[in-house]
């Protein structure tokens, strides 16, 4: 008889999942609408509010790096995209993201490697293949920059530059 009992606690439980995660992709579709319209403090607060609800959304909190990154919170972003290619190592967009954050901080090594993960990760995504080569180009215009430094005549070094 104990049975009985546990299947419409079951049919609960399932009933409430599915409300859960169609509460959840509202709150996303909403949050993708707000940060179309550029209202990200609103975003935000919808994202930090969803994420209590449901801390392992990795969609949910791939928004949070986003909105923190419109933001400006570039340090704040770093460490939610830090924590989601942790977290769920076999997402390639937060290893992108977190790989253009660091590119932009000039830590083109560290970007490089992390792009090479998104790569290891998904090989046909054509994003970090796009971001690994502007990485290249960047390290590249660096390096013929410094050759000019000790010769600004070089010809090789500015031919090589101008192609950048």
């Amino acid at each position: 008889m104990k049975n009985i009992y546990f299947l419409p606690i079951l049919i609960g439980s399932f009933f409430l999942l599915l409300s859960l995660a169609v509460h959840s992709q509202n709150n996303i579709d909403e949050i993708k609408f707000l940060l179309k319209d550029g209202k990200y403090v609103r975003a935000e607060t919808l994202t930090n509010k969803s994420i209590e609800e449901n801390l392992n959304d990795p969609e949910l909190l791939f928004y949070k790096g986003i909105i923190e990154t419109n933001m400006g919170k570039n340090n704040q972003a770093i460490d939610t995209f830090r924590d989601l290619t942790e977290r769920f190592p076999t997402l390639p967009e937060p290893f992108n993201n977190l790989a253009v954050l660091y590119a932009e901080k000039g830590q083109y090594d560290l970007a490089k490697k992390i792009l090479e993960q998104a790569i290891k990760t998904n090989p046909s995504y054509l994003t970090a293949h796009i971001n690994l080569g502007d990485i290249f180009t960047k390290m590249a215009s660096e390096a013929y920059n410094n050759a000019l430094e000790i010769d600004k005549s070089n010809n090789i070094a500015i031919t090589k530059l101008s192609m950048i």
